[in-house]
């Protein structure tokens, strides 16, 4: 059934990241870095949401595998989210209220990148992410978090894009396609968001 072929998913996507992260550990020339980034996210477009602006941050990695070919894994912090305009009435002050949602992740992406020349690459790959935090405001007045519904600590899915870089210094721009709800037990809520990432590889074995 679809369940049982989603968390097959999943395990495969966990299975492809710890994999490919150990078996090119030893190849070529190892690159680490750091990144910071911005990303545009909504996590409930289907009914009605409206984006959030988060940040991003953490640890990269690159591996070259074959010629131009090369695996990239980071270890980043993301925060996602969605605004409902007038979401919320509020019945002490007969008034509409926004709600907005956010979300912290720990995210860990594996992509396989290729060249298209000396200064421009393309990635894609899967991801899998830890929900590490969560929060609920009304008009930016922060709420209890008991009125969210139920947390679903696991989300996966597949990032695209496109990455320029040149002396070690690199600019990303990555499509999220997310493929887990953001809550247990409810549909709709499945994250899709573009983000904008600068950072700087160094050189660990030459």
């Amino acid at each position: 059934n679809y369940l049982f072929s989603i968390m097959n998913l999943k395990y495969r996507i966990v299975f492809f990241l710890f994999a490919t992260t150990y078996s090119v550990s030893s190849l070529g020339q190892i690159k680490l870095g750091g990144k910071i980034g911005y990303s545009h996210t909504n996590t409930a477009k289907v009914i009605g949401g409206r984006g959030y602006d988060g940040l991003i941050y953490g640890l990269t990695s690159s591996f070259p595998i074959y010629k131009s070919l090369r695996v990239n894994s980071d270890v980043l912090l993301e925060g996602r989210g969605y605004v409902i305009d007038k979401g919320i009435y509020d019945t002490a002050n007969l008034t509409y209220k926004d709600c907005k949602v956010t979300f912290k992740y720990i995210d860990i992406p594996v992509l396989l990148e290729t060249d298209v020349n000396n200064f421009l690459s393309i990635e894609f790959g899967p991801y899998i992410g830890m929900q590490v935090g969560r929060n609920l405001f009304y008009d930016n007045e922060k709420q209890d978090k008991d009125l969210l519904g139920k947390k679903q600590f696991f989300d996966m899915g597949f990032l695209a894009g496109m990455k320029g870089e040149y002396k070690g210094v690199f600019l990303e721009i990555l499509y999220q396609y997310g493929l887990s709800q953001a809550f247990k037990d409810v549909n709709d809520f499945k994250t899709k968001g573009v983000c904008i990432n600068f950072g700087y590889m160094f050189n660990l074995k030459k």
